[in-house]
């Protein structure tokens, strides 16, 4: 008797199937009934391609894959949908679509690397990105070296890609083994990646089509996060993060800043002056809606410098509302450039422009204010937390909005920890 050939489309759901069946994925249930998946024939698809939302899967490269890398190519695609990639991170693609694909697939490669370590599950087929040098970043971090490898400026410290490309200088001394796997290299010239990414497509959506396509890939993760739970599956932190509430870094700021205002702009007698209450004076104590002296000290070096315009337009807004008497505007890598604000420059007031781009030592923010006398009532500093010298001695409340970093622990002052894509 002849055994009937199993046809691509059957192992591709013998690959759900087994995905969803396994203890670590279960949450993924929901998630994997989102958006359509189809096998096909075309060249426009070499591998696997998604929009965000629909997957597809070349016919004969899934026929050539083994069942754990059949495995992993589905997840790849699901954790694209899942972290709503093509729609997070567009402007990247904008920037330089072929080094967004890379940075895309680092990240989700790194994570899924690190899950199935110990038992094989699903296995990365060949020629996949995934550079352990960019473990626990985000993908705008990895985006921003590889960008700059590219143009040129990065130093790599290890060997070439077997082709004559070095790593870094973009000028290839090395002897690698073209494995695509050496540290500090940029892997992939051709801006090939190990699937497609329908970044056209996914612009056609509406913007109400992402934001309910948003809404119900987080409704379909809460949904498999509670199965997986009565099943006895689980869920790593990166997954479980996604569904944790957003802080609005923007309400924040203000609070903090309004939370130590300690001016004397206007008096109330719901709270009498007690230095007159025995002498039978009622008079009212002094109150404020200012904060006589903000500081505001964003970090200049490389990697906070993409975030530095939405932040210029917040100490805008910020000042615009609390009219501070004076504004003490810092910008920092590992010396200050100081600007001061009086109270009425501030009705016009806006940032156009920063300073530096080298190293990142906060430490010598705090130094720079003691030793010129500036005593601000309170500071709030942009940064990405990757200090070389530690956080400073500050003598005054400092918030700390920290981007990208979620590690990072100050031991002095409040913070908050943002992603640079809730900076949009």
């Amino acid at each position: 008797m002849l055994m009937q050939k199993t046809t691509p489309e059957q192992l591709l759901q013998r690959c759900c199937l087994d995905i969803i069946s396994h203890e670590r994925y279960k949450y993924l249930t929901s998630v994997m009934m989102v958006g359509r998946k189809k096998v096909v024939e075309t060249q426009d698809v070499p591998t696997a391609m998604t929009n965000g939302r629909d997957v597809f899967f070349n016919r004969k490269y899934l026929e050539e894959l083994t069942m754990p890398e059949k495995r992993y190519l589905v997840l790849h695609e699901e954790y694209h949908k899942l972290f709503c990639d093509l729609n997070v991170w567009a402007e990247l693609c904008k920037k330089d679509p072929q080094v967004a694909n890379q940075a895309l697939d680092h990240h989700n490669n790194l994570i899924l690397n690190k899950e199935n370590k110990d038992d094989g599950f699903a296995v990365m087929p060949k020629g996949g990105l995934a550079d352990e040098r960019f473990t626990d970043m985000s993908v705008k971090q990895i985006f921003d070296i590889l960008y700059e490898e590219k143009q040129g400026k990065g130093k790599g410290d290890g060997e070439g890609d077997g082709e004559g490309k070095g790593k870094g200088d973009g000028e290839g001394d090395g002897e690698g083994d073209g494995s695509g796997s050496t540290s500090g290299e940029v892997q992939d010239d051709n801006g090939e990646t190990l699937d497609g990414h329908d970044w056209e497509g996914a612009e056609e959506l509406t913007p109400e089509e992402q934001e309910e396509l948003k809404e119900t890939l987080e409704e379909a993760l809460r949904e498999g996060i509670k199965m997986a739970g009565e099943q006895g599956g689980s869920v790593n932190e990166t997954i479980a993060d996604l569904l944790k509430p957003k802080v609005d870094w923007k309400k924040v700021t203000r609070s903090f800043a309004t939370e130590h205002t300690t001016g004397h702009d206007f008096g109330t007698y719901a709270r009498p002056n007690r230095r007159f209450i025995g002498s039978g004076i009622y008079l009212p104590s002094p109150m404020s809606i200012t904060v006589p002296e903000l500081g505001v000290h964003m970090d200049t070096s490389g990697s906070c410098w993409s975030v530095l315009p939405y932040f210029f337009a917040e100490t805008k807004s910020i000042a615009k509302s609390l009219m501070p008497h004076k504004l003490h505007v810092t910008f920092w890598d590992t010396d200050v450039v100081y600007e001061k604000f009086e109270h009425n420059q501030l009705d016009g007031f806006e940032i156009k422009e920063a300073y530096g781009g080298g190293g990142t030592d906060v430490r010598c923010v705090p130094n720079y204010l003691r030793e010129h006398k500036i005593k601000p009532t309170a500071s709030i500093v942009l940064t990405d937390g990757y200090l070389s010298g530690g956080w400073g001695k500050w003598d005054h409340p400092v918030l700390w909005l920290i981007v990208d970093n979620p590690k990072a622990r100050p031991p002095v002052g409040k913070y908050i920890h943002v992603d640079s894509a809730d900076f949009k």
